[in-house]
């Protein structure tokens, strides 16, 4: 399955440069965070560099779910748009936590703690809002897949779609990714070995 080490590689298969230049920068630019942070604090991926693991799994599920039936989606999106919501949806959560220090965290035998130095927010819009802040300007069917992908646990009330069970094809691909990824791979941290051999 895919893990941390692959992250770089999906990016650079973008044919798009205005998408590929600024994610890879952002990569290099934050490669310790990248590979440190947790996908959660006591969900899936709540290991350090569980973040990482969590969104190239994303990434590479979501390429293979689109390799499979592209055939029916036709040209309502490409694979360029797969890479770039798998690698975004969740990049609010590289500030959202911090290592765990307060007597609470530790009582429940948590690594991670949310970070209360971040103003409140809802973590869709901060994804966005961190993507283009650096420069990953996304199109109106990336924000929709991002906010939407929770599926019907998605909090975005201010969306048509909010309620009416209707998403895009994108947002659906990205939701059916995401969830294999946290319950199939989520709960079983990546041994040393694995990581080796993947990028051997």
């Amino acid at each position: 399955m895919h893990n941390r080490t692959e992250i770089v590689s999906m990016i650079n298969s973008i044919a798009d440069n205005s998408f590929k230049a600024p994610m890879l920068a952002f990569c290099e630019k934050n490669l310790k965070t990248v590979m440190t942070m947790p996908g959660a604090i006591s969900h899936h991926h709540n290991w350090e560099g569980g973040w990482a693991d969590h969104t190239a799994q994303v990434m590479g599920i979501g390429i293979s779910l689109y390799d499979q039936f592209k055939d029916g989606i036709g040209d309502s999106f490409n694979r360029d748009d797969v890479i770039v919501v798998g690698f975004c949806h969740d990049l609010d959560k590289l500030t959202r936590y911090k290592q765990a220090e307060s007597e609470w965290a530790k009582q429940k035998g948590y690594k991670w703690e949310f970070n209360k130095d971040n103003a409140p927010y809802e973590e869709t819009s901060k994804a966005i809002v961190d993507c283009l802040r650096n420069g990953i300007m996304l199109t109106d069917e990336h924000v929709e897949a991002i906010n939407h992908h929770h599926g019907g646990f998605s909090s975005d009330i201010s969306s048509v779609y909010h309620g009416s069970g209707r998403m895009t094809s994108l947002s659906t691909l990205l939701h059916c990714a995401d969830m294999l990824s946290a319950y199939l791979f989520g709960r079983k941290q990546p041994t040393k070995e694995e990581l080796e051999n993947a990028t051997a």
